[in-house]
């Protein structure tokens, strides 16, 4: 009896250390997919930053930058994919690998950022293009989902070589070349030091269980 009483009094740390650092775990959830119904998708005609407006509704914090993969069987190119303010600040940025190395999730293809908190307000989001690239990408949809946290507004591109600010507004096409995930809230990310700290404060109770069960 007396071992049962010290067992649960010497566990408590142990427990409280590992629901805390489960707390910090969310699930990263695409911005957007679409419904590419019988529309064929294309190459590239200029070598250029093909993106698309959008608008966030609440904050938020982006965690990985990806791109489309036409028949999700591997890309053929690098391309650099970039997220910016409206004002033309690059907030993030991340290159795919060549084949099929990236992360795949439904049609895109993720790598993992640094997270960074976007706030309310209107962003573009591009992926870099050359001309007559092998990596092709939708520019018509029947219909575009998008996660309740952003609104969709419309496609954009930037002309020249790497990444470019998408400055210029396209017309009715879209273009699905970047998208990104992310998680809600605007709680900072947890770095290394406090998860190490967590899961030594969880160690630490269940040594003093242990030698506690054997005095």
């Amino acid at each position: 009896m007396g071992n049962a009483i010290k067992t649960r009094i010497f566990k408590r740390p142990a427990v409280a250390a590992l629901a805390a650092l489960l707390s910090f775990e969310t699930i990263a959830i695409p911005a957007l997919d679409f419904d590419q119904g019988a529309h064929p998708s294309g190459s590239s005609q200029n070598t250029q930053t093909l993106a698309w407006e959008f608008t966030v509704n609440t904050p938020l914090r982006v965690t990985h930058l990806g791109i489309f993969d036409e028949g999700q069987n591997g890309l053929a190119e690098i391309h650099e994919i970039g997220l910016w303010s409206i004002a033309g600040t690059l907030l993030g940025q991340a290159q795919n690998q060549i084949g099929q190395g990236s992360a795949l999730l439904g049609k895109f293809r993720y790598e993992t950022v640094t997270p960074f908190q976007l706030a309310p307000g209107t962003y573009y989001i591009g992926a870099s293009y050359r001309a007559g690239t092998a990596d092709f990408l939708p520019t018509q949809s029947d219909s575009i989902s998008t996660a309740a946290e952003i609104t969709y507004h419309r496609g954009r591109f930037g002309l020249g070589s790497g990444l470019t600010f998408p400055n210029t507004a396209s017309g009715p096409g879209v273009f699905f070349g970047p998208n990104f995930q992310f998680t809600s809230g605007s709680a900072p990310v947890p770095d290394a030091g406090a998860t190490a700290g967590l899961l030594g404060l969880g160690l630490i109770g269940i040594v003093a269980t242990r030698r506690k069960l054997r005095k």
